[in-house]
């Protein structure tokens, strides 16, 4: 006990008193029908006599506690259970019109009558009686006349058939809450992955897998398809004149600049520090330079102000398309690269494309 107090304070939790081994033993475990939970079991009872059926009203209702309804038939328990919706039917077996056997079968032919706990009263007492019973659903057989002792242990089984349901019920509440809540942060976590954190483009692992996706279905409907690479001039300038800050208000301004002049259809993503990729789907490389150079103005517009100067930017762009040669993606995005390079070592600020293993880089004349 001194060692439980200890540790209770070493680990900053309440350590309340514990009852010695030999309390513990001589407690006495509770009892379902000891709590509230039994007098909220919803019974439906059904008989066709109406002595036998006032007398279980009593026993059940005012000696046991639950809460009743009764009917005289089969035909009258099914429309009742619709609007009661027992948790435990206690029926006769013997009625006119519907029997307890037919009642049995009804209820378990539902949905919403598969989990009813079913007690089935018979003044006939017999093996192949009870095996009827049970064949046709019913949960419990008691022999009329109906003995309290008996009845009150075969609902206390029910009782605990009722609660093992709802716990059953609620722990599967609980794990198709925490399945809806694991599929939404699986998704949170696939974007976090596939997002490039400081411009939200598609960083260059979600281009890459874009980028196959486009080279496929180009090549099984035999359409055109170019991308062009874009790398912002003398960024590490900017970082060492303007500091990093600058530098990532630089890359959100050029990354929204790329997004708004991108059609719906195509895809821009962050390759890495300040170089960008544009996939464009159904595009030849004549329409591709005109996006580029389209694009190259708008960056050469932007006017950037921090503090009291204004920072002007450019970028160059290296521009290929899909040719009967290229045997996959990696060739086109190859040679969009090599267009860049000559871009950049031309004096930048310029377009250049790549046409079959040819490198040709602007001014370009408009249309």
């Amino acid at each position: 006990m001194t060692a439980w107090h200890e540790w209770g304070e070493l680990l900053k939790v309440p350590a309340s008193a514990l009852p010695s081994f030999k309390q513990m033993c001589a407690g006495q475990a509770p009892r379902p029908e000891d709590g509230d939970s039994p007098a909220s079991l919803r019974v439906l009872l059904v008989d066709d006599d109406a002595t036998t059926r006032h007398m279980l009203e009593g026993v059940l209702g005012d000696s046991l506690g639950h809460t009743v309804q009764s009917a005289g038939s089969g035909e009258e328990a099914l429309a009742t259970a619709l609007q009661f919706m027992p948790q435990v039917v206690v029926t006769d077996w013997l009625m006119p019109g519907m029997s307890g056997i037919e009642l049995c079968r009804a209820l378990r032919a539902t949905d919403w009558g598969q989990t009813i706990y079913i007690i089935m009263l018979s003044g006939i007492d017999t093996r192949d009686e009870a095996t009827e019973a049970f064949e046709a659903g019913a949960d419990d057989f008691v022999a009329k006349p109906v003995d309290l002792r008996t009845l009150r242990a075969r609902l206390r089984a029910a009782w605990r058939y009722v609660h093992l349901l709802d716990a059953w019920e609620t722990d599967r509440a609980q794990l198709r809450q925490f399945a809806a809540e694991l599929a939404i942060s699986n998704r949170r976590l696939s974007h976090a992955a596939m997002t490039d954190q400081l411009t939200g483009l598609p960083n260059r692992r979600a281009g890459m897998s874009e980028l196959e996706k486009a080279w496929s279905a180009s090549g099984r409907a035999a359409q055109p398809m170019a991308v062009l690479i874009i790398d912002v001039d003398h960024f590490k300038r900017i970082n060492d004149s303007y500091g990093h800050a600058v530098g990532d208000h630089v890359l959100r301004e050029v990354a929204q600049t790329l997004q708004q002049s991108a059609r719906r259809e195509d895809v821009v993503c962050r390759l890495g520090g300040e170089e960008f990729l544009m996939v464009c789907t159904n595009t030849d490389l004549r329409a591709a330079l005109g996006a580029g150079e389209r694009l190259r103005k708008l960056v050469a517009a932007l006017a950037i102000k921090v503090g009291g100067h204004e920072i002007q930017l450019s970028i160059s762009i290296g521009i290929a398309a899909r040719e009967a040669s290229m045997t996959d993606a990696d060739m086109l995005v190859n040679a969009a690269d090599r267009a860049l390079y000559r871009a950049k070592e031309g004096g930048r600020n310029r377009s250049c494309i790549c046409l079959q293993g040819q490198l040709r880089c602007g001014p370009w004349q408009a249309g």
